[in-house]
């Protein structure tokens, strides 16, 4: 059993006088003053106990210490599952100026009898729960709309009445009224990727010969799928030009797309930024876009707001992604075998079986399960479980630093959040 001592932490807050005693394997949290907060951190480093003269604050470190605590499972690589990723191919229509996988996009197509083999795989599972199938971009899923349609249809031949998931996220400007209605039919729900705002969505995200405004294609699109009752879900990279517009586009979806009820808001990942000033302006910017979110009944949120809602030994569990090429990968951000860190995320290919490199997998859970060496002592260590691998091997040491310093601001914040509502 972990030892609460080794469990409890003393944050600031934006209120230089106002503390939080946190401790995550115990999912407690509670306020304290610049006096408690010493009191509190002397237990820690010194092993001080609380004097039983501060009855409140004794009472609840010595509940605390007698709480049953269950660390997360370790999550591994090779695993049977109920859920499949395919990248049916890197291609796509439009020319996203933060696009992750511009660099190493190939014009590989998935083939058919590499997803039947998949989907058999994911089928014949004996376990119970829905058998979940999403297809996502490393492009663009609806550039391949054909292969799209048969897969589907393999799918629901092959499924036997079992309960199934299914799932695209698409920038939605090949859609139209024919290919929405048949995602109606079928029951797959619809994620988009879309910057909201007019001047930042044809900006950021154009077509390539700029012939037209992607905002005008994709806005048409939704409003058809919020007419038919498919996605309920918005995804906007946030980038420097659009961080400080964050609560902007929350009320344009208000406004605009009242069916919408979840956006998520993730920071990009881009070497190229000025870090620091960015994380401090997503800092003060996404929480009062959260706020509006609330008070209109739509989640706002991201990869960061989410892990501090759960523990866990990493920050991802990792996929059973199918690449272009038929690859298995953890990680549908990496499915080209041009990134310079494929290795790190490969663990095995589609053959006429499924086959899994054993030694290759544990390669993989060892990059996965990494940490830095001042993960050791952060009490951020079971959420973000030290970072998305991805970024982790992406971005410099001294760039590290400050991404640590802002995901461990961004759970404070949503700590505070929870400690701020009416009981």
């Amino acid at each position: 059993m972990i030892l609460l001592k080794n469990d409890i932490f003393v944050l600031p807050t934006s209120n230089e006088d106002k503390y939080i005693i946190y401790s995550p394997l115990r999912g407690i949290s509670f306020w304290a003053n610049k006096k408690a907060a010493a009191i509190v951190q002397n237990y820690i480093e010194k092993g001080i106990e609380i004097p039983t003269e501060h009855t409140t604050l004794h009472k609840y470190i010595e509940d605390m210490k007698v709480m049953s605590v269950k660390e997360p499972t370790r999550k591994t690589a090779k695993k049977t599952t109920n859920d499949a990723v395919f990248v049916l191919s890197q291609k796509c229509n439009l020319a996203c100026s933060y696009c992750y996988a511009l660099s190493t996009r190939s014009q590989n197509t998935l083939c058919k009898e590499k997803i039947k083999t998949v989907v058999d795989f994911v089928l014949s599972n004996p376990s119970d729960g829905k058998k979940s199938f999403s297809f996502i971009g490393g492009g663009e899923p609806t550039v391949d709309w054909d292969l799209f349609v048969w897969a589907i249809e393999y799918i629901k031949s092959k499924s036997q009445n079992q309960k199934l998931s299914l799932g695209i996220t698409t920038n939605a400007t090949l859609l139209d009224e024919k290919r929405v209605l048949w995602l109606k039919d079928k029951d797959i729900g619809v994620g988009i990727s879309f910057d909201i705002l007019p001047e930042i969505q044809n900006k950021q995200r154009p077509f390539p010969d700029k012939s037209k405004n992607s905002f005008d294609v994709v806005d048409k699109n939704i409003r058809l799928l919020i007419e038919n009752e498919r996605t309920k879900r918005i995804r906007s990279t946030i980038t420097s030009d659009s961080v400080t517009l964050m609560p902007k586009m929350v009320q344009f979806v208000i406004d605009n797309y009242p069916q919408i009820k979840k956006l998520h808001f993730e920071p990009v990942t881009d070497p190229r930024e000025d870090l620091k000033d960015y994380y401090g302006k997503f800092v003060e910017y996404f929480f009062p876009a959260r706020n509006i979110g609330a008070a209109n009944g739509v989640n706002v949120y991201n990869s960061m707001t989410n892990c501090a809602n759960r523990v866990q030994t990493r920050f991802c569990a990792g996929e059973f992604c199918v690449t272009p090429r038929g690859e298995i990968v953890t990680c549908h951000r990496v499915s080209s075998d041009d990134d310079e860190n494929f290795k790190n995320f490969c663990y095995g290919e589609i053959g006429d079986t499924i086959e899994i490199n054993d030694n290759a997998a544990e390669y993989v859970d060892s990059v996965a399960d990494a940490k830095m060496p001042r993960c050791k002592s952060c009490f951020a260590k079971w959420h973000c479980a030290g970072m998305c691998t991805n970024t982790r091997l992406l971005l410099s040491d001294e760039q590290l630093v400050l991404a640590c310093d802002f995901t461990k601001t961004m759970i404070i914040k949503t700590l505070e959040e929870k400690l701020n509502k009416p009981s």
